[in-house]
């Protein structure tokens, strides 16, 4: 769904939300309204996976269909994460301005 001055709302196929995002001149740099400024390329995997630069952790993530968003593969970490909706609204998910994931390799809440 495109919004007014260029702001996309996305809801993935398979209900998940992306949420809200812009481009930027090369629409492979977007700007998240919660993850912040993201470098996006395609994974060439067969999976239609996409990294993400993150800017805010200096992190590469991993999406894909097959574990889809909000699900992320943390290289930094070597560990999948999940991130946390805002529990008073599901269509962000910074709560208090603070991005929350679930660790899987430790079984933590981690900020990043």
């Amino acid at each position: 769904m495109i919004l007014p001055n260029g702001v996309f709302y996305l809801t993935l196929g398979n209900g998940n939300t992306f949420g809200y995002y812009g481009y930027f001149p090369d629409p492979h740099f977007i700007y998240h309204l919660d993850m912040g400024y993201e470098y996006w390329f395609d994974a060439a995997d067969g999976h239609d996976g996409i990294y993400f630069y993150d800017f805010k952790s200096g992190s590469f993530f991993y999406t894909s269909p097959s574990f889809s968003f909000p699900y992320l593969y943390d290289f930094s970490l070597n560990t999948f994460l999940y991130y946390y909706p805002d529990p008073n609204n599901s269509s962000r998910y910074n709560t208090n301005g603070a991005r929350y994931f679930y660790n899987f390799g430790t079984g933590q809440i981690i900020t990043k």
